[in-house]
């Protein structure tokens, strides 16, 4: 079974993994910065393969983002491009 990332009402951590349902599981309205770092580290912690931007399941496809973390990252993406454009 592959992992997924599904977007949460309520949980006791801003990210957490789901054993029983092969799940990351983010707490809407966490930081997406830190959620990614998180996601980044459970991921780790699991041994599925990391390779650049994005997540990877164990066999090797990529983890689609849930609709609200997909648009955080990519205008953190904008947000790198205009600083760097402004030589910041």
């Amino acid at each position: 079974m592959c992992l997924r990332i599904r977007s949460v009402d309520l949980s006791f951590e801003p990210v957490s993994y789901d054993a029983d349902d092969v799940s990351i599981l983010v707490c809407r309205g966490t930081n997406p910065v830190s959620v990614m770092a998180e996601i980044e580290r459970i991921l780790s912690d699991l041994s599925a393969p990391a390779v650049g931007e994005g997540a990877l399941c164990f066999c090797g496809d990529p983890i689609p983002l849930p609709p609200e973390l997909l648009a955080a990252q990519q205008a953190g993406r904008r947000d790198d491009l205009r600083q760097v454009l402004r030589g910041a």
